[in-house]
């Protein structure tokens, strides 16, 4: 069996997770082919008692009793670097007799057999032994380059309670049998193989289950792995997953860098994921339990039912599984929740998300009947039976699936994912002067230079110009550049729609209409390392109406100034422009509902409520949009539902009225007037000229709210879209 991510590779996987800080000391040669020990030697004097393999009993155990979260439509809208195996030639027979003698004293009953004819008698802890110098610890390993964390030196573990933890691997004739998709293997998610004893003593536990290899992922391979060029699969999936480098690069909390990582992972190459300071119990059946249902059912995806432990704990699958790509999506979607730390709104941080992460894509896509079963198996909602979750229903089970041993808060923080040196990298919130590429907006909005563009209409319409002023853009001393943007499908309109837009060219600001080539054009303009999905959630839009909502976040964000609908005129408040000033870092009007502005609204470039706009919105495509066919969903999505949230997510305020809100990052979000000064039109005379702007005779009929059913898109979920355009693009 080869060592994850070998082409050839696959591996049986249980993933197991850790809590803390970034760091590492295993070294590089991730995707090398290794023979690793198995665990003979259990050391003494743990944390945890140990029982017969896959029936380990803890010395503390704990329930959680955290609640689920709420949809999101519901709320005002988470080495020994020698440390190598020992050469099967070098065994020694009356070693190993005593080595498993001394197992057995520790209560460990290991079937050394394996029901193989192969030696499996090695130390894969490489802890430091009694009376064992350093020197002759970090030559004891194989000095064959086989084990893992050979490639950079003699490092030791840093002290005498850390144990360096090796892989365990099996042939994958006995991993991989062909009456189970999920493979037989236990993968590791930890910041170094030199790890605290207590976890360690976790991890022996795993080690003990018969017919499963162990795969330990230190932050260094994680890093190797997940930045990796994805555009072509190497796993056993065979999908590629173009967007994971750019999803890693802007995880930097814990838990978002370890979900990553176990999702991607278990698509790649199927397996278990459990969280580190859980051990198997009696009800796990020494891993059998996801062989078969009662209904002779073979399992493809399994997780617990959510009421048994909301806390997400343990997934099982095999590669490929929609399941599993569904839990990535909205992974990297609710990323953006990791930098509202700071604000004063725990609901709309990525921990509160993790409990929908592990269930939203099974509740949604997969329909089942609960018979009494331990395991109900569910099919896919659109009638594809040939694709299956399971459910283990840990009340059923015969004693408990999974027991729940403490690990200290220093064993946690010195053994988890945390990865703050990728922050900077993806997105910096911070610098309310950022700079705009006039170049960049100049060519997204007029095209390439010498670009061949017609500006004749049809009779009766008028060909509506851009009016670019180089000194509107970066002003020294002001935040929000003096830019006006509007969106329509061309740029000939009828003489009343054109007077209109033209109210909005103040002195001294520019002017950009931006049809559908610019709008798609920005899209396209560059890679968006800080919105991984940005461009793959683009076949989920369901109107032109959720395309302009879209685009406008995102234009907003990159260039910053002011937006409004075309069919908005400016109210006499709005000073032509001037109410704003230099030290306003946003402006929104306080609509007649109480909400933030959507349809007129002015910020800095780069602001977080712009950042959380994209975000949110993307979030809520994958998570809101159950069918693409169903365009009524914008106004929730897409529209004011999503701007709404994003300024709860800076302010941490349902409904700011009037004033001045510092939030995310001390930037700062300016609310202005109130429900009824919207009413009277002070800032902005919303959709002044709606009812007599003739669409069809402007080609903008796309704009209109296209009914359920008719506007080309499949019925299925953005999520299945997006799994459809992942095969066709692999």
């Amino acid at each position: 069996m080869k060592r994850r991510g070998s082409p050839k590779a696959r591996p049986a996987i249980i993933c197991i997770g850790v809590i803390a800080i970034a760091s590492s000391l295993y070294s590089n040669g991730a995707l090398k082919a290794v023979n690793i020990a198995y665990m003979s030697n259990y050391q003494s004097g743990g944390n945890v008692t140990t029982g017969t393999a896959g029936g380990g009993t803890s010395a503390s155990q704990t329930n959680s009793n955290e609640t689920s979260d709420d949809e999101l439509f519901t709320k005002i809208l988470g080495h020994d670097a020698n440390g190598n195996t020992l050469d099967d030639d070098d065994d020694d027979s009356h070693e190993k007799e005593q080595e498993k003698e001394e197992a057995d004293t520790n209560g460990i009953d290991i079937d050394m057999d394996m029901d193989m004819d192969m030696d499996m008698n090695m130390d894969v802890t490489g802890e430091k032994k009694q009376g064992e110098t350093e020197t002759e610890h970090s030559n004891s390993s194989d000095s064959n380059g086989k084990g893992k964390g050979n490639d950079k030196g003699d490092e030791l573990c840093p002290a005498i309670n850390h144990i360096f933890m090796q892989d365990k691997v099996l042939p994958e004739n006995i991993t991989h049998t062909p009456t189970r998709p999920i493979p037989r293997v236990l993968h590791f998610f930890v910041k170094s193989r030199c790890m605290p004893k207590d976890v360690a003593d976790n991890i022996k536990q795993w080690m003990a289950l018969k017919d499963h290899s162990i795969l330990i992922h230190d932050l260094v391979e994680i890093e190797e792995y997940l930045s990796k060029d994805r555009s072509k699969s190497e796993s056993e999936s065979g999908l590629a997953l173009a967007f994971v480098p750019k999803a890693f690069k802007c995880a930097f909390q814990h838990e978002v860098v370890l979900d990553l990582a176990r999702f991607v992972w278990l698509f790649d190459h199927g397996g278990i994921s459990v969280d580190i300071d859980f051990v198997p119990g009696e009800g796990f059946l020494n891993g059998t339990l996801l062989d078969r249902s009662e209904k002779n059912v073979t399992q493809q995806f399994v997780i617990e039912d959510s009421e048994s432990h909301p806390t997400p704990r343990f997934i099982a699958a095999a590669p490929g599984h929609l399941a599993t790509f569904g839990n990535i999506l909205i992974s990297v979607a609710g990323q953006y929740r990791q930098h509202t730390f700071n604000g004063t709104r725990t609901d709309y941080n990525y921990q509160k998300l993790r409990n929908d992460i592990y269930k939203k894509t099974a509740q949604d896509e997969f329909r089942g009947k609960d018979l009494n079963q331990v395991i109900t198996n569910h099919v896919h909602g659109r009638g594809d039976s040939s694709t299956s979750i399971g459910i283990v229903n840990t009340g059923r089970t015969a004693g408990k699936m999974l027991l729940q041993v403490n690990v200290t808060k220093e064993s946690s923080e010195s053994s988890g994912l945390a990865n703050d040196k990728e922050l900077k990298q993806c997105v910096v919130l911070t610098d309310d002067s950022y700079q705009i590429d006039t170049k960049a907006l100049l060519e997204v909005s007029e095209g390439a230079a010498g670009a061949n563009t017609s500006t004749t209409c049809p009779d009766g319409q008028i060909y509506m110009s851009n009016t670019f002023i180089p000194e509107s853009v970066n002003i020294p001393g002001r935040k929000i550049p003096k830019i006006v943007h509007m969106t329509s499908k061309g740029k000939c309109f009828e003489k009343n729609v054109a007077d209109n837009a033209d109210l909005w060219k103040f002195k001294d600001h520019s002017f950009f209409m931006h049809d559908d080539a610019a709008v798609q054009r920005l899209f396209n303009s560059k890679e968006w390392t800080e919105f991984p999905l940005l461009q793959e959630v683009l076949p989920c839009l369901s109107s032109g109406a959720m395309k302009a909502d879209y685009w406008r976040y995102l234009a907003i964000w990159e260039y910053g100034g002011i937006y409004t609908d075309m069919d908005n005129a400016p109210g006499y408040g709005f000073l032509n422009g001037t109410v704003i000033g230099d030290d306003h870092d946003s402006f929104f009007e306080v609509e007649r509902d109480g909400f933030p502005s959507q349809y007129f609204f002015a910020v800095s470039p780069h602001h977080p409520v712009a950042y959380f706009m994209v975000q949110i919105t993307i979030e809520r495509l994958i998570y809101l949009m159950n069918s693409i066919s169903k365009a009524r969903n914008a106004p929730v999505v897409t529209g004011p539902g999503a701007v709404k949230t994003a300024v709860i997510a800076q302010t941490g305020r349902n409904y700011p009225g009037k004033g001045d809100y510092n939030g995310v990052f001390h930037r700062t979000v300016n609310m202005f007037g109130d429900p009824r000064s919207a009413k009277r039109g002070v800032y902005c005379r919303r959709s002044a000229i709606a009812g007599s702007m003739d669409l069809s005779k402007m080609n903008m009929t796309h704009y209109l709210s296209t009914p359920q059913g008719q506007n080309g898109k499949p019925s299925h979920s953005c999520t299945v879209e997006l799994l459809e355009n992942t095969k066709t693009n692999s």
